[in-house]
């Protein structure tokens, strides 16, 4: 599947989610969760004024929340549906809001724009998770962060999920699935959900773009396997400086 196609399918994926995605968010919501921590690990790094980039923001709540906390926010996702909901919804919060096309190779900012980025759930999806790791590298500067959420191959829903993208490749069951409207998106979730890694190999690869794990505790398959009820890991990373 080429870049451009496959960009397309993940911005259609989530254009369907985007109506009711913010409910989530919302305190009781299955993800509020997930925006705590983030905001935790942020505020845990930074001091209030830093400059974060909200990578694959969606409808732009943890971009919001960040903006509230006194930082300075730029958020950015491909799905023009969901950037326009973070618009619309959060016009008070102090975000400068990016859509991206479906097959962009280089992110609108600078070089060093950025003190962190956080990205949440977004690299399973990423096509050229490669020219990605380049651009983010490029843009947050030397000693910033990158806070990020994938998913926990050890956890038994990552395992069954994993085991469901082998099945539906047989055509029948991809046709009976493509009949019925619900597990026709939960099987395009899990068609499209594909850079599930070890957290080694997580570890390994940013290594390659100057990124370095603030706790190798948190960046090995030991952890991962004790905090297996989890189905996603937070992993927390540092840019290089050169100096």
């Amino acid at each position: 599947m080429e870049k451009n196609e496959r960009g397309n399918e993940v911005e259609g994926l989530f254009t369907e989610k985007a109506s009711n995605w913010r409910k989530k968010y919302k305190s009781g919501g299955e993800l509020r969760p997930r925006l705590e921590r983030f905001l935790s690990g942020v505020q845990e790094l930074l001091a209030p004024e830093k400059r974060i980039l909200d990578f694959g923001c969606g409808t732009g709540d943890l971009a919001a929340e960040l903006s509230k906390c006194g930082y300075e926010v730029c958020a950015c996702d491909f799905s023009e549906a969901m950037i326009r909901n973070a618009a619309e919804s959060e016009s008070q919060a102090n975000v400068k809001w990016n859509i991206l096309p479906p097959d962009w190779d280089t992110l609108p900012y600078k070089d060093s724009s950025f003190d962190a980025i956080v990205a949440s759930s977004v690299f399973e999806y990423l096509k050229d998770l490669e020219g990605t790791m380049r651009e983010l590298s490029r843009v947050v500067s030397p000693g910033g962060f990158i806070i990020f959420t994938v998913p926990n191959i050890y956890n038994r829903t990552r395992k069954i999920e994993w085991y469901l993208r082998k099945v539906i490749q047989v055509p029948l069951i991809s046709y009976l699935s493509s009949i019925h409207e619900k597990t026709n998106k939960f099987m395009k979730y899990i068609r499209l959900s594909v850079n599930r890694f070890s957290a080694e190999k997580w570890h390994e690869y940013l290594k390659c773009y100057g990124f370095v794990p603030l706790d190798t505790r948190e960046a090995s398959d030991e952890y991962w396997q004790s905090n297996k009820e989890n189905a996603l890991i937070l992993m927390r990373f540092q840019r290089n400086d050169p100096s």
